[in-house]
């Protein structure tokens, strides 16, 4: 019985191991922009929002790469910082989590792909109860790689996701 298995484990292991390498090449990553509409986010302990009762603003203020991208088979895969700014926080909110998205877009301003974020749990307590805390959120993206004329037209916007509500009042 154990010959059996271990005959078994043996011819799994076998063929289960491959000399295919995964092919990668070093790509210029995306240019990038920060959405003029959806830069800022509010935040209220009120159930309806205005200008009086704002208790929490935050703006996407700054992203870098640090690394190259890379392209694995039909992908563009990179980490991207994003700088989140969060200032006035005068509520007794103790933590939140702030929505955003990364939307890829042609030269067309064609939406092709976004995806959906929200930060790690930003907590609050009396060291971060100053006037401004910066958060830093790294991203690991994967893109749908287009062809390579098409990559170097296409960009990425970064944005708040926000109601209608939240738009009214910052418009």
């Amino acid at each position: 019985m154990k010959k059996t298995v271990l005959s078994l484990i043996m011819i799994l292991f076998f063929f289960g191991c491959s000399n295919e390498k995964i092919q990668f090449t070093e790509e210029k990553c995306p240019k990038v922009m920060i959405s003029k509409e959806h830069k800022n986010y509010i935040y209220s302990d009120e159930p309806e929002i205005n200008l009086d009762n704002i208790s929490l603003k935050s703006e996407i203020n700054n992203f870098s790469f640090n690394k190259p991208c890379l392209k694995i088979e039909d992908s563009l895969k990179g980490t991207i910082s994003i700088l989140f700014v969060i200032k006035n926080n005068i509520s007794n909110l103790k933590k939140i989590k702030l929505p955003f998205y990364i939307a890829n877009v042609n030269l067309e301003d064609k939406l092709i792909d976004i995806q959906y974020y929200s930060t790690k749990d930003i907590i609050f307590n009396e060291k971060s109860k100053k006037d401004e805390l910066e958060i830093v959120e790294k991203i690991n993206l994967s893109i749908k790689d287009q062809n390579a004329e098409d990559r170097n037209e296409n960009y990425l916007i970064i944005g708040f996701m926000l109601s209608e509500e939240k738009l009214e009042v910052l418009n």
